[in-house]
């Protein structure tokens, strides 16, 4: 996150401003813009060639969409003070929670919630 903190430094973007809802529509446009371009890049896989160059230039691209969008919402966080790292320590906390009895969704694979779930409360994180 440094590395994203100092480009907000060197091109003026915001770093730990209280929250405004003009700076958040930007930001949230920037996220909708590189998710997009993440979509596309996934689908791109669907028509992805045998050969091994194109292959490897095609996942490729989806890994730098995967960066783009890490890099914008690093960013948002930065723009904000939000503590991302710590809401990311949370968040793979409360994931442990539905390895107790797994249980996956039969269509999609997805793992469900357990019985009694709660989530994490991040409401200290944005302040």
């Amino acid at each position: 996150m440094n590395r994203v903190r100092e480009f907000h430094l060197a091109t003026d973007q915001p770093v730990n401003v209280p929250f405004d809802i003009e700076t958040f529509r930007f930001r949230g446009r920037l996220m909708i813009e590189e998710a997009r371009e993440l979509i596309e890049a996934i689908h791109d896989v669907r028509y992805m060639p045998n050969d091994s160059e194109m292959k490897q230039e095609t996942l490729a691209h989806v890994m730098k969409e995967m960066a783009d969008v890490v890099y914008v919402i690093y960013g948002t966080c930065i723009a904000f003070g939000w503590d991302f790292e710590t809401a990311f320590d949370r968040i793979c906390k409360n994931n442990m929670d539905k390895t107790v009895n797994v249980r996956k969704d039969s269509v999609t694979g997805k793992i469900l919630k357990p019985a009694g779930y709660k989530p994490p409360n991040l409401r200290d994180i944005v302040v």
